[in-house]
This record gives C-alpha cells, sequence and structure tokens, in this order.
C-alpha cells in the first residue's frame, strides 16, 4: 500500500513557475472555431418569418430544398379548387336567384325554357349545387391556410433540428441473458436494453 502511494506521489510534477512572473493565455483555435460557429445558429425565428413571407422560404433557409416543390403544389392545386369552386357557386347561386324571384320575365341558363346545351335543373336542385359548391370552397381555403400554417410550422421545427446531430451510431439493442445462480437450481432468464448515442 505504502508503495503505491510512493509512486503516485512520483506521478506529480512541479510547478516551474516563480513566483511574480505573468501567465500568458495563448487562445485554443479550436475553441475559437466553436465560439464562431455558436455565434451562428440557425435561427427558428427567422424560418419562420421567411416562411411567412414567402411559403418555402423557410424551407430554403434550412436546406430542405425538396418541400419547396411540395409545398407550392399543394398550394397551387388548393388555390385551383378555391378559384373553380367559387365560379360555380356564383353561377348556381345566380341561377337560383333568378328562378326563385318569381318574375316569368327572368330565365337563368339552367331553365327548361332555354335551349343552350346547359342541364336544366330544378330550383331544390339549383339550390343544392349553390350549397355543395359553397361548402367545397370553404373547405377548400380551409386547406390552404393549414397548408401554410404548416409550411411555417415545418420551417419552425425543422430550424430547431438543423444543428441536431443524427450520427449512424444511435441504436437500441436487446440482449438476451441466461445465467445460472450459484445458490439456486433455477436459472436467471431476462434481457438488457442498450441505447448507444
Amino acid at each position: 500500500m505504502l508503495l503505491a502511494v510512493a509512486n503516485c506521489s512520483l506521478g506529480q510534477r512541479v510547478d516551474t513557475l516563480e513566483s511574480g512572473s505573468q501567465v500568458q493565455h495563448v487562445p485554443d483555435k479550436k475553441a475559437n472555431a466553436n465560439s464562431a460557429d455558436s455565434s451562428k445558429t440557425h435561427s427558428p425565428k427567422a424560418a419562420s418569418l421567411m416562411s411567412a413571407v414567402l411559403p418555402g422560404l423557410g424551407q430554403a433557409y434550412n436546406r430542405k430544398y425538396w418541400k419547396i416543390p411540395i409545398i407550392y403544389a399543394g398550394l397551387a392545386g388548393l388555390t385551383y379548387s378555391v378559384v373553380e369552386n367559387n365560379k360555380k357557386f356564383n353561377r348556381f347561386r345566380e341561377a337560383y336567384i333568378l328562378r326563385a324571384d318569381l318574375d316569368s320575365n327572368t330565365i337563368d341558363i339552367y331553365d327548361a325554357q332555354l335551349i343552350n346545351g346547359e342541364e336544366k335543373y330544378s330550383e331544390a336542385q339549383l339550390q343544392y349545387f349553390k350549397e355543395l359548391y359553397r361548402k367545397r370552397r370553404d373547405l377548400s381555403i380551409i386547406f390552404t391556410a393549414a397548408l401554410y400554417l404548416l409550411n411555417i410550422i415545418d420551417a419552425t421545427v425543422d430550424a430547431h433540428f438543423f444543428t441536431y446531430d443524427i450520427s449512424d451510431d444511435l441504436s437500441l439493442n436487446f440482449q438476451p441473458e441466461y445465467h445460472w445462480m450459484g445458490y439456486s437450481a433455477d436459472p436467471y432468464i431476462g434481457g438488457r436494453l442498450l441505447l448507444k448515442l
């Protein structure tokens, strides 16, 4: 035991700094590089503001370029749906108003008296289609707003995880165990979960 303590004491260094001398700090290049990287953090606020101003810009800021065509295809499809359903709603609403005014001189484009190649609808059918296209238009507007908000949320979440390390070493393994206990005739059966980060 005494020899172990004696060996440990020999491993210590003697301080060669004289009293009164000054110590100069030499900066570490790696530490400076890390501090420069930490000053240029990836901002979730900037990503969300960019996506709010122009959808897809936050995804470009996060370098997730493959998401931009998906966002614009969704917005284009939903905008088309809003415009088309609004046109049909206005046509059926105008036809319903003309039909329901009880004036025989006003004829709508879906009236049976008119020969114009359009299908002919009753007043109840006109009201049904008017409501149908109004609901479809309103749902398309809601889905467009939801896609716009999802675009902002996606950019914000991606910016939060921009510097998150996803290495190949991440794993969760199960290792079964089988042991004989010395004092018992029954074996010990169990397992171990290993999470490697």
